[in-house]
């Protein structure tokens, strides 16, 4: 889906993924909306609220910019970034990991590979490999504004064996 774009999209009560970009590449989502505002045992098949994937073996996640996006109320995190060359600048992450993983793991099933024990704590999380191996680096993670909890201390979490050196972040705001 080369030069795609997801522009002002509004989605409220997401049981699930907001966007899942499953062959996205070289496009652009820009000032969307994905708002939960019920109690988070309302969406049984939270997620995160924007994932990257590559099922497909002819495409590579890469030169995907998330803009002036708004995140509000995912049980997990905000975005699962993986690949090259991402930008995730000037969005508003607020009100994440609603299901408090993985202090409550068991009620909310955050539950995930033992390889990536971190994963469903993430704000923003960079990371190895969705269906096939796509390190994320070179990505630039800037000026966001990330919330929620635990994010003053899981705001951005690399995958372990990633160099978080490897990308750029700053300059994100975040906090409880």
């Amino acid at each position: 889906m080369e030069g795609t774009r997801y522009v002002r999209n509004r989605f409220t009560e997401i049981n699930g993924k907001c966007f899942d970009l499953d062959g996205f590449h070289d496009g652009e989502l820009s000032g969307n909306v994905c708002r939960n505002t019920m109690p988070p045992e309302s969406y049984l098949l939270g997620n995160y609220a924007i994932v990257m994937n590559n099922s497909n073996p002819d495409m590579h996640s890469r030169n995907v910019r998330f803009t002036d996006n708004v995140v509000d109320g995912p049980n997990f995190g905000a975005i699962f970034v993986i690949g090259e060359n991402n930008v995730v600048a000037r969005n508003r992450f607020v009100n994440l990991n609603r299901a408090h993983c993985n202090e409550n793991a068991a009620r909310f099933g955050c539950y995930y590979a033992l390889s990536d024990p971190e994963i469903l704590e993430a704000g923003v999380y960079l990371g190895r490999r969705a269906e096939r191996p796509a390190p994320a680096r070179r990505n630039r993670i800037e000026n966001n504004v990330i919330t929620g909890f635990k994010m003053d201390h899981r705001c951005v979490i690399t995958a372990p064996g990633l160099d978080a050196s490897a990308n750029m972040i700053a300059g994100n705001r975040c906090g409880e």
